[in-house]
């Protein structure tokens, strides 16, 4: 029986925000399906330990940058071109900002937000799009939230910034199909992450009720009761920038256990 060819095979990643979460999840995918991944993220701890927590025959390596540095986005492609001398995917992911209401925010917490969300990734895929193009094409995937669809109380920043980044996706899809580059976003819903838990605390906080409850409230909302698995988003990612997907561009994906059809 012929072994089956691992979907990423040669192809090289950037991921960032991936030493936790969402981020790591998707990283972590990519690698197991074949590719070589970059992976950055502000915590050098957090990288070391999630590097160092895959299995040995997946190629993972690491960089410290933050992304609201304008310098990172150009030091991370310089990275990217001379580990692996071309690039083939982008995933834009960060944490989201932290919970607040409008009478809360100050304004150095919507330039944080928009650096973080919108700028961040702006500078990335400038940065990195003559890798892209120096290799005939590829794949830009912009991680984002059902924020951006359908506003999650408490979560000004997201509600308001999220939905950008799928404007941008559809945008760059028009403005880079000539150069074969496929841009997609993607809006999950809850998945079991660090910052999922953040969220549900603050929220129990908020409404002086035991965590638990939030939480299994919050899970009854999902059709499916449960919170999503970080590497099932993964999955979905590691199609969406495989050579498999040749044709699907400009989309935002849901996927968030049905949650949005309530």
């Amino acid at each position: 029986m012929t072994e089956k060819t691992p979907r990423l095979r040669d192809r090289t990643a950037l991921v960032t925000g991936a030493s936790q979460g969402l981020g790591a999840g998707i990283a972590r995918e990519l690698a197991a399906q074949g590719a070589k991944v970059l992976v950055c993220s502000r915590s050098e701890e957090n990288l070391r330990a999630m590097v160092g927590a895959n299995p040995g025959d997946w190629w993972i390596e690491w960089e410290a940058a933050d992304v609201t540095d304008p310098e990172a986005a150009p030091r991370l492609a310089e990275i990217a071109r001379a580990r692996f001398g071309r690039l083939d995917i982008l995933v834009c992911n960060a944490a989201g900002p932290p919970p607040c209401d409008f009478a809360d925010a100050s304004d150095a917490q919507w330039q944080a937000a928009f650096e973080l969300i919108l700028l961040g990734p702006i500078r990335l895929i400038r940065a990195c799009l003559p890798l892209l193009r120096l290799g005939g094409g590829g794949h830009i995937l912009l991680c984002g939230s059902i924020s951006a669809l359908r506003p999650v109380p408490h979560l000004l920043l997201s509600n308001t910034l999220r939905p950008g980044l799928a404007g941008l996706a559809r945008h760059l899809a028009i403005e880079l199909a000539e150069d074969n580059v496929l841009v997609n976003a993607i809006a999950p819903g809850f998945f079991d992450t660090e910052r999922s838990r953040e969220v549900l605390a603050a929220a129990a906080q908020r409404r002086g009720l035991p965590l638990e409850e939030v939480a299994a409230a919050n899970t009854a909302r999902v059709p499916l009761r449960r919170q999503g698995d970080p590497r099932e988003l993964g999955k979905l990612v590691a199609f969406l920038v495989s050579p498999e997907n040749s044709y699907l561009t400009g989309r935002t994906l849901v996927i968030d256990g049905g949650m949005l059809l309530t």
